[in-house]
């Protein structure tokens, strides 16, 4: 299903989540009248985090300690101004904030506490993902805030969109599947048009989009083979409480111990005449947990270890899709977002060197600075057709 993005949409928006049924939304929008440029917040709340894009004001109370601060995203970025109407310092400076799902409550009593929300003069807030709906109810009980639900496709279109167009150099990078380095202005040899390009966005399942143009995109393949299905096997057979030691484990592990390689196979000597055959080399995985199959018992094997194939699996089979379609839609660029990486350096590398591997070399795994807030920003960004309608007031 097609979908095209303008600044004059009229059409409700969908979301849609590896081939699920779409849910309809209601258009809205919360940026002034006076200049298209100025904006106050966005909001993303998704199914763990809500993720909050916002000009610091003038006398901002101390945040709880819950609050998962990103101190490492820049504090101002191009054509985005706070609105008139908010009372600032002299340097605006955007913050980017997260606050654990379980915390919601919590947060909102602290928000009517201190009245934060009152300094933002919010009496409606555009808002994209679940908690929309979820939160609706507590917020406009206990901030008097009527919340307007946006489009989560739409938002992350509309905020990766207006990074690559405003900040293409600052914004993708590479990771380097071996020395794990970070590589910024990686597109910057683009000399005509970026589009078209493929956007992987991986949360407990995964949406592949085709971007065509800054003003279009189209929803072209998906999976549900996710960060849900990471996170479930990592509980089921690892037994980890918390995603985050998860992620401690998937730097840790090693795969070999549970993979079966090709090198299991046909032995370690790459120069045997069956190496010379099969075109490929010892070290590539034949069977994700194979080496536990072919076992008369079952091994001990340590958490970390399953962890890691769990990552190289998932991560595997993702960028394997993503080629393809690649591939069949004539682009050679293709970015991974979205909470399944958070931040994991040795997961981005692992999708680095599995497009590497399918594309022969031909294609980099694209990464965002932003990644993660996306939606909160194309929130921010969003404006409806009725100019004349103020929504934050």
């Amino acid at each position: 299903m097609k979908r095209v993005i303008t600044d004059e949409i009229k059409e409700p928006s969908t979301t849609q989540n590896c081939g699920l049924p779409a849910e309809r939304v209601p258009n809205t929008s919360y940026v002034t009248k006076k200049n298209k440029n100025q904006y106050k917040l966005g909001v993303d709340s998704g199914g763990s985090f809500t993720k909050i894009v916002y000009f610091r004001p003038l006398s901002p109370p101390t945040l709880p300690s819950y609050v998962v601060r990103d101190y490492g995203l820049p504090e101002e970025l191009p054509d985005v101004h706070p609105d008139p109407s908010l009372e600032i310092t002299d340097a605006p400076t955007l913050k980017f904030i997260k606050i654990p799902r379980h915390k919601s409550a919590e947060f909102m009593d602290f928000v009517s506490k201190t009245n934060l929300h009152g300094q933002f003069k919010l009496d409606r807030l555009g808002i994209t993902g679940g908690g929309a709906y979820r939160l609706a109810a507590e917020v406009k009980e206990k901030l008097k805030i009527t919340l307007e639900p946006l489009g989560e496709m739409e938002m992350i279109f509309k905020g990766l969109n207006f990074l690559m167009e405003k900040d293409l150099s600052n914004e993708v990078y590479t990771v380097d599947p071996s020395t794990k380095e970070k590589k910024f202005g990686v597109l910057d040899h683009i000399k005509e048009s970026l589009y078209p390009y493929l956007v992987v966005n991986i949360g407990s399942g995964v949406s592949i989009l085709k971007v065509n143009s800054q003003y279009s995109f189209e929803r072209i393949s998906g999976s549900t083979l996710g960060g849900g299905t990471f996170w479930a096997l990592c509980r089921l057979l690892a037994k980890t409480d918390t995603y985050e030691q998860a992620q401690e484990l998937s730097a840790k592990g090693d795969a070999k111990n549970v993979d079966l390689q090709v090198g299991d196979i046909y032995g370690y000597d790459a120069s045997s005449p069956g190496y010379t055959k099969l075109g490929l080399s010892p070290d590539v995985i034949a069977s994700s947990f194979g080496k536990v199959a072919i076992q008369e018992e079952v091994p001990d094997i340590r958490p970390e270890d399953v962890v890691r194939s769990l990552m190289f699996m998932v991560a595997n089979n993702i960028t394997q899709i993503a080629f393809l379609c690649a591939k069949l839609h004539n682009t050679d660029r293709i970015v991974f977002t979205g909470g399944f990486l958070a931040g994991n350096i040795y997961l981005m590398s692992r999708f680095s060197f599995a497009l590497q591997f399918w594309s022969e070399g031909k294609m980099q795994a694209l990464f965002l600075r932003h990644d993660g807030y996306l939606g909160a920003l194309g929130a921010m960004l969003h404006r409806s057709s009725d100019d004349n309608h103020l929504l934050l007031q």
